[in-house]
């Protein structure tokens, strides 16, 4: 006969079993790798070369692209360092990224990578854009890369809003400014685009989930555990509704880290005028296989944007 005793501890246990396994699936949403601030050299993955090129990094961190002789190499793009505080006062690091001045379509994008790496492993992920004409800032998170500060969700989305308001008080022509984001920044995008669509003209997001608790439950195998013990700050399928500017959705079918019904959900929950791309191939993959496809339904959808097209 089980006793309330026995009840408990059964209780217990399973409740510890589950708190273990809620705090794997934290990864999902959470994996920084931060550079010390010291470093002086760093290791970047060009995806559309396909190479790894090792990188000279002054104390502000601007890189020098460097072949084996030394020798400077011409990237086709100009990077610059840049710096800007979040609301908690941690700096957060950023590269931009332009193309040669003769090739500038005119457009900007915001990139917001996904849940791991930091710039120097996420900024290839854009050059097949800038290739097109398209200046792009990517900033770190906070705890990601050079940005100081502890990464959490709550953080992530304060560092979206930060970047976002960075960038428009350059003062620099931007042109049309597109917010594009990965995977977790995917998610993130919406979110930021929503409550600030005054300083965008359009919504990307590729390969994105439509909320932290579809996530969990999608993929943390602890059923309706997951939804229950993930705490949803915010949601990008609620968002995406209340967002009335062009938005394109990209995603994979064969995606096989976020399934792709989660990009149809979004796709689902957003106003018109919006598009749905499907494409194949990997995760967040878009920009390698499918650049002028992305880049067409881009420029067309600020087609007119900021007094005539990008």
């Amino acid at each position: 006969m089980c006793t309330a005793h026995d009840l408990f501890r059964m209780i217990l246990v399973a409740t510890c079993a589950t708190l273990l396994q809620a705090c794997a699936f934290n990864g999902l949403f959470l994996s920084p790798e931060p550079i010390p601030a010291t470093a002086s050299t760093a290791t970047v993955k060009d995806h559309t070369k396909k190479v790894v090129i090792q990188v000279e990094l002054d104390p502000l961190h601007q890189p020098t692209f460097r072949n084996e002789q030394g020798e400077v190499l011409d990237m086709g793009y100009a990077i610059t360092s840049r710096f800007f505080p979040n609301e908690r006062g941690h700096m957060l690091h950023a590269w931009y990224i332009t193309p040669l001045a003769a090739a500038s379509n005119g457009a900007t994008l915001l990139f917001f990578h996904g849940n791991s790496g930091n710039v120097t492993t996420n900024y290839s992920m854009m050059l097949p854009f800038v290739e097109r004409g398209y200046s792009v800032l990517i900033p770190d998170y906070s705890g990601y890369g050079f940005s100081e500060g502890k990464a959490t969700r709550r953080h992530v989305k304060e560092d979206g809003i930060a970047a976002l308001k960075y960038l428009r008080g350059t003062g620099e022509d931007l042109g049309a400014l597109i917010l594009y984001g990965q995977s977790l920044g995917g998610h993130l995008a919406p979110c930021v685009a929503a409550e600030h669509q005054d300083l965008i003209d359009a919504l990307v997001v590729e390969g994105a989930f439509s909320s932290h608790d579809d996530v969990a439950v999608a993929l943390a195998k602890l059923g309706f555990f997951a939804r229950w013990m993930t705490r949803e700050m915010y949601s990008a399928k609620r968002s995406i509704a209340e967002f009335h500017k062009p938005v394109l959705v990209v995603h994979s079918r064969e995606d096989a880290t976020i399934p792709s019904a989660m990009g149809e959900r979004l796709f689902g929950a957003a106003n018109e005028p919006k598009t749905f791309l499907p494409i194949d191939q990997c995760h967040v993959c878009g920009p390698f296989y499918y650049p002028d496809s992305i880049s067409d339904h881009m420029l067309r959808m600020v087609e007119g944007a900021r007094g005539g097209t990008p």
